[in-house]
């Protein structure tokens, strides 16, 4: 078997972010929200703390000792799951980072599981799963279901990410 990795033109996703961050400001403004309104959410700095110490967790397998043999590779992944969480901007009351925490804890656990050596640290992996599980829980403790509905979404759209480009992927001989 051979690895394919997904090729990331660089020039390309940095069009489709300009393209998205444009579609995502439009979107702020119709609903009268701002940038930092929703990366903050709404000034509540509870959930901005909890959220942005979740995305660093969710952030450690790529940054720190990443087996991935590209690094482009690691930033395509996270911009994958970045992407996602930002198009989630375009829906009223959505708020904040937490779709992106959810998608890279499940793109981790995904490369760690399903490629044949450890891609990432197992110790980072499993803070990041356990540091994610218990923001699942806490909201879905203090907020309506449909929330960890989104979540668990999330990190499976994370996990279905890094099997489409870090996975190991069977050579076809002709």
């Amino acid at each position: 078997a051979t690895v394919s990795v997904l090729n990331c033109n660089r020039g390309a996703m940095t069009m489709a972010t300009v393209a998205l961050a444009a579609a995502v400001a439009a979107a702020y403004e119709v609903q009268n929200l701002t940038l930092w309104d929703r990366l903050t959410y709404a000034g509540d700095a509870t959930d901005t703390v909890i959220n942005w110490v979740l995305v660093a967790f969710a952030l450690a397998p790529f940054l720190i000792g990443s087996g991935l043999q590209r690094r482009d590779t690691a930033v395509c992944v996270v911009g994958a799951c970045c992407l996602q969480g930002a198009l989630w901007a375009l829906v009223p009351w959505c708020y904040g980072v937490s779709l992106v925490w959810c998608a890279l804890c499940g793109a981790s656990c995904a490369a760690q599981r399903l490629h044949r050596r450890p891609v990432f640290s197992a110790a980072l992996v499993s803070g990041s799963t356990a540091a994610t599980a218990l923001g699942i829980a806490y909201y879905l403790s203090m907020y309506p279901f449909v929330t960890t509905a989104a979540h668990v979404a999330a990190v499976v759209v994370g996990g279905g990410t890094a099997w489409c480009t870090v996975c190991p992927r069977p050579s076809k001989e002709l």
